[in-house]
């Protein structure tokens, strides 16, 4: 029981050193979560006086276990298909049922001795069935259920370690059948018939162990499992400089993914988006794409201040981690402010000190005077003057330019007019 603590802590919260990795989703999470709770319930009885009844209770609680546990190798392996198609989900599933059914029949051998616990020698037949049918699934290939191709399992014929490994198992399993037989057409459930059982049971799970070791050992280092991240970032609008952000971010992503020290068996992937350096852009691609899919396991991108403004409240209450890779606060000093904005975290260019730099500049070079440029001067003019006024209290003289933005002749003409008025200064 203690082994099976251990390994319901390292699902629950990883151990990377022994390549036990967190949930990559909260739906799997969730189901993980049920199957910890239906073990504790197990756990309390199974540690407890043992009797008839207590037994009697366990047989029943195990059968809300496995239930739970089925349904989270359903979750699982329909988001490792959709995340990394090549996984070989359905095998590792299977391998592992084969392992639960052997345990299975032991334990219903055993059992029969009780008439009223109500186990049968047809539950034993039903359970040798299952693992036969398993066997030449897992052998020639074929699919689990009639669904999509996620369900499908290879067959082994050009693996020669995964034909080695289950040949081996079969030869434990032809051993063990036959005892097994016996009891299902009848013959008396002896102590030395249990004990052959029990002790068949425990090599031909040690074989079908190996198999389901090495599938699961296999596809873990030749497989990585994907980790989304929603990326809306500014393609258009004001400041366009979503392409740049871009590829720093594909460059990041890649060195991460080939190098895997930081996230061992797991690659990011950006989904890009065009916010339009808008605030309401920005929130509607965050909501909308959080509610199409749940794949998504933290918010980068936004580099406007506007948009990363609005979408902190947003990310904040649908309990997702935001790291911008821009928005300076120089457009909203409140974006500093931790109690304002306490999960944001931003991976911006640092502004703030540019009117002090300019100032060391201008009197290295003999500046007297400094123009400031904007676009829009709608969004623009505050910050102007406060920086227009920052640098008249350093002792340049200064001025404020605006021209039509999306007039190049209007542009064109006001550079010719400071060329004019700048000559010889």
């Amino acid at each position: 029981m203690q082994t099976i603590d251990d390994r319901m802590l390292n699902f629950k919260y990883g151990k990377t050193e022994a390549h036990f990795y967190p949930p990559m989703t909260q739906t799997i999470a969730n189901k993980l979560f049920e199957v910890s709770d239906r073990w504790d319930e197990l756990e309390h009885i199974a540690g407890g006086p043992r009797s008839l009844e207590s037994l009697q209770t366990m047989m029943s609680q195990s059968d809300g276990l496995t239930s739970a546990v089925v349904a989270l190798e359903g979750v699982v392996v329909d988001q490792a298909w959709t995340a990394a198609p090549e996984l070989q989900g359905s095998r590792i599933v299977v391998a592992n049922e084969q392992l639960a059914l052997l345990q299975a029949m032991c334990r219903d051998a055993v059992l029969t001795t009780q008439s009223s616990l109500g186990v049968t020698s047809k539950d034993i037949a039903a359970s040798m069935s299952s693992f036969e049918a398993n066997h030449k699934l897992l052998m020639e290939g074929g699919s689990v259920r009639r669904l999509a191709a996620k369900t499908d399992v290879a067959g082994i014929s050009e693996d020669p370690v995964a034909l080695d490994l289950m040949h081996k198992a079969e030869m434990q399993w032809l051993a063990l059948k036959p005892v097994l037989e016996a009891i299902v057409t009848g013959s008396p459930a002896t102590e030395t018939a249990l004990r052959t059982i029990v002790e068949s049971t425990a090599s031909a799970v040690e074989s079908m162990d190996s198999a389901a070791t090495y599938w699961g050992t296999t596809t873990r280092t030749t497989t990585m499992m994907t980790l989304e991240i929603l990326a809306p970032v500014p393609f258009t609008g004001d400041w366009p400089a979503g392409q740049t952000m871009r590829l720093a971010a594909q460059l990041a992503e890649s060195l991460i993914n080939e190098e895997q020290q930081i996230l061992p068996g797991y690659k990011l992937k950006h989904v890009f988006h065009d916010d339009k350096c808008d605030a309401s852009k920005n929130s509607q691609v965050v909501l909308a794409e959080m509610s199409a899919k749940d794949t998504y396991i933290a918010l980068g991108g936004t580099g406007c201040s506007q948009a990363c403004a609005a979408t902190s409240s947003v990310a904040s209450s649908i309990k997702l981690p935001f790291l911008s890779y821009e928005c300076s606060s120089d457009f909203d000093p409140k974006l500093s402010d931790t109690n304002t904005y306490p999960d944001l975290t931003r991976m911006g260019t640092v502004t703030t000190p540019v009117t002090d730099v300019i100032k060391n500049m201008g009197d290295n070079f003999g500046w007297s005077h400094v123009i400031i440029i904007s676009g829009d001067r709608s969004k623009y003019k505050k910050l102007a003057d406060e920086r227009k006024s920052k640098f008249e209290s350093l002792g340049f003289s200064s001025e404020y330019k605006s021209p039509v933005q999306d007039d190049f002749n209007s542009i064109q003409t006001m550079m010719s007019e400071i060329k004019e008025s700048t000559k010889g200064k």
